[in-house]
């Protein structure tokens, strides 16, 4: 099994991260290597169940169910995926003491039928892993500006 974590601190309240983090449809406008994601609704409001299309070496299709615990935390599980045993992690949005920002901390354990080549997850987690938290982080921002500018 692979892990990988990151985190990165992003000057939003953690409410409105939550809503970019909880909005799977969009995830595709502002992450690079996300092709197309959708949502269906879970048991309760608190959960979906989300399909995502990556683009990561060759294009990849998972369904994971997403658990939420607002504001601060979003879970997930692999339902279904292409080669895929697990897939699972969390985000988990610590607010800042100042109130004016959170850091944002990423988890993901992923086992594939396959075992992943050395060169692969070096390109996961020296490149990839931190290009998603920086376009989080800048989406994110973005958001809140227009929020407040209006």
């Amino acid at each position: 099994m692979f892990e990988a974590r990151s985190d990165i601190d992003i000057d939003t309240p953690a409410e409105a991260l939550f809503d970019v983090l909880w909005d799977v449809a969009k995830y595709p406008d502002f992450m690079t290597d996300m092709v197309d994601s959708w949502a269906e609704p879970g048991a309760t409001p608190l959960e979906q169940i989300a399909t995502h299309r990556v683009q990561f070496i060759r294009s990849r299709t998972y369904t994971v169910h997403l658990k939420a615990e607002p504001p601060t935390r979003i879970s997930w599980k692999l339902v279904q995926g292409e080669n895929m045993r697990i897939n699972e992690g969390h985000w988990l949005i610590q607010p800042r003491p100042d109130g004016a920002g959170c850091t944002l901390e990423y988890v993901l354990r992923i086992e594939l039928a396959l075992k992943l080549p050395d060169a692969i997850v070096k390109r996961l987690t020296a490149f990839n892993l931190p290009t998603m938290m920086r376009q989080i982080k800048a989406h994110a921002e973005h958001q809140q500006r227009m929020r407040v500018t209006g």
